[in-house]
């Protein structure tokens, strides 16, 4: 059931980006210092996860793409473009806030439990 809820989240947001960068190309947004950063610790996370965690790195590099894809969306889709991306920021947090309680409760080399 887990590996399917990150894979129906990963094909979700796939076809998210993929319809939203389909309607309208646009002159990419200008990232403020705070989505740098953002974009930055998401990019690492994948890549230090990608061994022991490969489906929850790839839900959430999927989740990246869409959030590159509806920054270069034109902004004329009314508030729906915004949600989006929130959401899909929001989706972000929680598959990073997933892999931490893994790290923490599930895995091998998680601390043992007293």
């Amino acid at each position: 059931m887990y590996s399917k809820l990150i894979g129906g989240i990963s094909a979700l947001a796939l076809g998210l980006a993929l319809s939203l960068g389909a309607f309208g190309q646009s002159a990419a947004q200008e990232n403020s210092a705070a989505e740098k950063r953002h974009e930055s610790i998401t990019d690492e996370t994948v890549k230090n996860y990608a061994k022991h965690e490969p489906h929850m790195a790839a839900a959430l590099q999927h989740l990246r793409q869409a959030e590159e894809e509806l920054e270069k969306t034109s902004n004329n889709h009314g508030p729906y473009r915004d949600q989006a991306m929130d959401l899909t920021k929001q989706a972000e947090s929680k598959i990073m806030y997933g892999m931490q309680y893994y790290d923490q409760h599930v895995s091998p080399l998680a601390p043992p439990k007293k």
